[in-house]
């Protein structure tokens, strides 16, 4: 099985190439990203809109506490170009943090007032999200060792077999939580499977308690963690506004016309998570130039799909959701639209983040995020409250704006040093 698994997904490669890290991380991240949206749509035409209205707070809430146990440590363990940490120190850490993340979804579900189907399909959500939040530490290894075509892999066929799981038991018996809950056993099962047999090529799957290190770690990564925990809430914020005001049934309204705006956000990540690597490479090594070109050329592919993005929310958007959903969509076309540029200006904000953090200038990005996040507490459950779906499609733009803008004068101020030759 082991040499099996290992062939089928390294050959005979030592690094992957340009070519093979692209088609991976695009064919991976659509189809992870795909997964949740395929999973809403079967649930909205099978169970109906409550059950979907329940699917989406809950994975809301996982991927809330999920930020828990990533600890966005993966961003910073694949730019870890001179492995000043170990991977046995990262793997530690994660088991750490998956912990601390088990124990807040206790309390989120006991205070969140869940109770019943709610409560039981959070239950699953959080052990899916634990198993993820595992599996990310072994890819980001794959992905320090340049073998992000590996990552890739283990993404795509992980996340194919828990969807077919999710999508067979759901047509045969039509139960949300038992769907659930086959679909993170199937998923658990997968990585036994895959990453067990894969890890050893790389590293040895073994905890080290090293306390100094873990402590260093937390204190490094704790910024970013915040900072991946308040994008999160302001990417949510307006879904959690929905439930508390409007009820399930609107909330999966809501998040039909929300699915497209993911894409921009998906797609920064395609244009700039396979580069953190080589960014970090660069400025390391000085090559100002050459970053700056880089990025240049990433940003111009980013205005392109967020041209066509817009045009095509406007004009095909609400007839390919009105069918997709098997649902009338007419009445939001323009929250539709004003909910597509907040995830352009979503992916405007990972892409000015991930230039921060290659700067190692993490506590930086705190300071928008708590800002947006103070605004967005005050802002976001008012607006959606007086003003229904409208007042969340715009609150959730507004944020997205005001954190983009933030970003970028800070990514603007710290190239700029760099530039005049300040290597900070």
């Amino acid at each position: 099985m082991k040499q099996t698994v290992r062939k089928f997904f390294l050959g005979n490669q030592t690094k992957s190439s340009p070519g093979s890290t692209y088609f991976w991380t695009v064919l991976s991240g659509t189809t992870y990203s795909a997964s949740t949206f395929l999973m809403f749509w079967l649930l909205s035409r099978i169970s109906g809109p409550y059950e979907a209205g329940v699917f989406t707070i809950v994975m809301a809430a996982g991927q809330q506490l999920l930020t828990i146990g990533y600890f966005n440590v993966r961003t910073y363990q694949v730019s870890d170009v001179t492995e000043r940490f170990s991977f046995s120190q990262y793997f530690s850490f994660r088991l750490t943090t998956c912990g601390v993340m088990l124990l807040g979804g206790v309390l989120w579900g006991f205070y969140g007032g869940y109770r019943g189907e709610k409560l039981a399909a959070f239950f699953w959500i959080l052990v899916l999200k634990a198993a993820e939040a595992v599996a990310d530490v072994m890819e980001g290894l794959y992905q320090q060792k340049e073998r992000y075509d590996v990552t890739g892999k283990c993404i795509f066929y992980e996340t194919v077999l828990f969807l077919a799981a999710f999508a067979a038991h759901l047509l045969l018996f039509g139960d949300l939580v038992s769907a659930l809950a086959f679909l993170s056993l199937v998923y658990i099962g997968s990585l036994l499977v895959i990453d067990r047999n894969l890890i050893g090529v790389f590293a040895k799957l073994r905890p080290v308690w090293d306390w100094a290190a873990l402590k260093q770690l937390f204190w490094d990564c704790l910024p970013l963690f915040v900072n991946s925990f308040l994008t999160v809430y302001l990417n949510s914020a307006a879904k959690y506004a929905m439930d508390a005001s409007q009820g399930e049934e609107m909330l999966s309204y809501f998040n039909m016309i929300y699915m497209p705006a993911f894409v921009m956000n998906l797609l920064a990540g395609f244009l700039f998570k396979p580069l953190l690597t080589r960014l970090s490479v660069m400025y390391h090594q000085g090559e100002k130039a050459a970053l700056l070109k880089l990025l240049g050329r990433q940003a111009a592919l980013l205005l392109g799909f967020a041209i066509l993005g817009l045009a095509g929310a406007w004009l095909l958007g609400i007839p390919v959701l009105s069918w997709f959903y098997h649902t009338d969509l007419s009445a939001y076309r323009g929250e539709l639209c004003i909910v597509v540029a907040g995830g352009v200006f979503s992916a405007v904000y990972l892409m000015f983040q991930f230039v921060i953090v290659v700067m190692r200038h993490q506590y930086a990005c705190l300071a928008g995020c708590v800002a947006t996040s103070a605004v967005a507490a005050v802002a976001v459950p008012r607006l959606t409250r007086i003003y229904g779906m409208t007042g969340a499609a715009w609150a959730y733009a507004l944020m997205m704006v005001l954190l983009s803008a933030i970003y970028l004068m800070m990514a603007g101020y710290y190239l700029k040093k760099w530039e005049s030759g300040c290597h900070i």
